[in-house]
């Protein structure tokens, strides 16, 4: 089965403050048949989303959002069951204790290696 097929009409939360990423990242999830929801750029904005949204199969998201670390995001995702992967230019060793056998793929990111991932999710 494809990556594509393994996200074709599920819902995944994007939180990225970097335009140009957010964009490659909407690209992909949309040629590839996933519904997005975001992209969002804020630590509150993204917090709002996780409680809001009626149905998250799983998240992307950028480690540091305008001067703020995006771990109460994977908290609060983690409590509602919902898997994520963080993107990010920084390596494993700076991902807290409890988030570092999380998936994970460092900026810049091939597409079909997001795509491989998001599948396992």
């Amino acid at each position: 089965m494809s990556e594509e097929a393994d996200i074709f009409d599920k819902v995944f939360l994007v939180v990225e403050d970097e335009y140009l990423v957010a964009a490659d990242i909407l690209d992909v999830l949309g040629r590839a048949g996933a519904d997005v929801i975001g992209p969002v750029s804020s630590l509150e904005g993204a917090l709002k989303l996780v409680d809001e949204a009626e149905q998250i199969d799983a998240a992307v998201l950028d480690i540091h959002l305008r001067g703020a670390e995006v771990y109460p995001v994977a908290d609060a995702l983690s409590l509602r069951n919902v898997p994520f992967a963080f993107l990010t230019a920084y390596d494993r060793g700076d991902l807290p204790e409890r988030f570092r056998e999380a998936p994970f793929l460092q900026k810049p990111v091939d597409p079909d290696e997001l795509l491989q991932l998001l599948s396992r999710l």
